[in-house]
């Protein structure tokens, strides 16, 4: 009886607790970490069961922070792939834009090339239609045919204008421009052109905002800005032009990635159409347009192109969420000390001149080796009374002026052939004769920054006789 009563102890006592903890480690082994051994005692059973129970908790322990880690580096590893991506992506666009841009360059030498050969065909054209118009003042059937010839020839010359503002070979008169001002300016100007229907909105930032650029270039964008706006919005609707400081002290992607530094960003809103996906890689590209034949040359925004690039400047096109475009300008900000340089004012164009000049006998060098365009300016310079000597390159142009003391000044083309070009002349004769006249034509100037006013005056073939005239005053 007592056997079987110590029996019974000993199962209660030792042997279920010990089923009950293989029970409970069996749960553990199936992955169960809930489960605890429910032996609370001060045996070495008891021991046991504590030391389980810890061991349990410490595994589960681990587990948690190991799926706490897991879940860092997940999604440590995720944004590292976002990020990746999106690098992936800017890298894409970066080259896509690179490749744009070169494409652009090639166009633009080529273009520039071509406005130069033309621009010098037109100063033969329009210096003879135009002596041609003073030579028969009383042939009134002559004149009529002469008439539209000469606005061919200047249509002509404003293609080729445009063409050189796209290809950053224009010249330029830069000086500090307050940006509000011009904007107030340009809209004044534009209120004649634009429909009932169709209203412009400003936003301006409270401070006075300036960059150097060419002011009446400026505007010439804007405007053509505006009027592509215009375009888009038959219907009518809001054109918004914002003007703020825009700070860029990181990565920014504009035509192409923006030097760091501060800037004036201009950004003429619509609530038109939007770019196609075409129009917005080939936007910027001459002749490429989406108006109707005869409606657009293509040139207007491959001109803003060419001009902003030229000062410095950055350029981007982009569709608004909500309908419409907005393209966005960003030029170098002028500091404030200075905001006290005075715009250069141009003189009034005059067609007429008179044949008695106050150049008699006076003598001028003219360098130019194209025959034709030779011939027309020594007949203008001829007819202000001036004796002309010539000259065919700047090697035979460089010993006259070694020869001659006695030069009023010199007319002469940049790019010629010989060892110096129309600058390096100037520069010459100006060592020789400090007070002698200069004046320095071209289809395009890449050099004009490097040129003193004081030097040279630069004239854009082609260019009327009263240009000339005034030039050499």
């Amino acid at each position: 009886m007592v056997a079987i009563f110590l029996a019974l102890i000993f199962s209660y006592w030792v042997t279920k607790p010990i089923n009950a903890l293989a029970l409970v480690a069996k749960k553990v082994s199936q992955g169960d970490l809930t489960q605890t051994s429910g032996i609370s005692r001060a045996d070495e059973l008891g021991i046991l069961g504590k030391a389980f129970d810890d061991m349990v908790n410490k595994m589960r322990e681990n587990i948690e922070m190991l799926d706490l880690k897991v879940a860092s580096r997940t999604q440590t590893l995720a944004t590292t792939n976002a990020q990746l991506q999106q690098a992936m992506s800017d890298s894409q666009k970066a080259q896509q834009q690179l490749a744009q841009v070169q494409h652009i360059n090639a166009v633009g030498q080529l273009a520039g090339g071509l406005a130069h050969d033309f621009n010098n065909i037109l100063t033969i054209i329009l210096g003879n239609l135009l002596a041609a118009q003073q030579d028969n003042e009383n042939n009134k059937q002559l004149l009529s045919r002469l008439s539209p010839a000469i606005k061919a020839s200047r249509k002509g010359s404003d293609i080729t204008n445009r063409l050189l503002a796209f290809s950053r070979r224009q010249s330029l008169l830069p000086c500090s421009v307050n940006m509000t001002e011009l904007v107030d300016e340009t809209i004044e100007l534009l209120k004649g052109s634009l429909p009932s229907t169709l209203t412009i909105s400003t936003e301006f930032s409270s401070r006075k905002l300036h960059t150097y650029v060419d002011a009446s270039q400026l505007e010439n964008c804007l405007i053509n800005l505006v009027l592509n706006a215009k375009d888009a919005m038959p219907t009518g609707g809001v054109i918004t032009i914002k003007i703020n400081e825009r700070i860029v002290n990181s990565t920014l992607l504009f035509d192409e990635e923006v030097q760091l530094g501060d800037y004036v960003e201009i950004s003429i809103l619509d609530e038109g159409c939007g770019f196609s996906e075409q129009a917005m890689g080939k936007a910027f590209e001459p002749f490429f347009t989406t108006k109707a034949t005869h409606q657009g040359s293509g040139l207007g925004l491959s001109m803003v192109f060419g001009f902003i690039k030229q000062s410095q400047g950055y350029i981007h096109i982009a569709n608004r969420k909500n309908g419409g475009a907005n393209i966005s300008i960003l030029l170098p900000l002028l500091s404030y000390k200075k905001e006290n340089i005075n715009p250069q004012t141009s003189q009034p164009e005059c067609e007429k001149l008179t044949r008695k000049t106050s150049f008699a006998n006076k003598l001028i060098l003219l360098v130019e080796d194209d025959h034709d365009v030779r011939a027309i300016i020594r007949e203008q310079l001829i007819s202000f009374g001036l004796n002309v000597i010539e000259a065919n390159d700047s090697d035979e142009a460089e010993q006259l002026i070694d020869t001659i003391n006695d030069l009023y000044g010199m007319v002469s083309d940049i790019s010629m052939p010989g060892n110096k070009d129309g600058f390096e002349l100037a520069e010459l004769l100006k060592s020789r004769s400090p007070q002698s006249k200069i004046i320095l034509m071209s289809g395009y100037f890449q050099k004009y920054n490097e040129l003193s006013k004081d030097t040279a005056i630069l004239l854009k073939k082609p260019f009327v006789a009263s240009k000339l005239y005034q030039a050499l005053q």
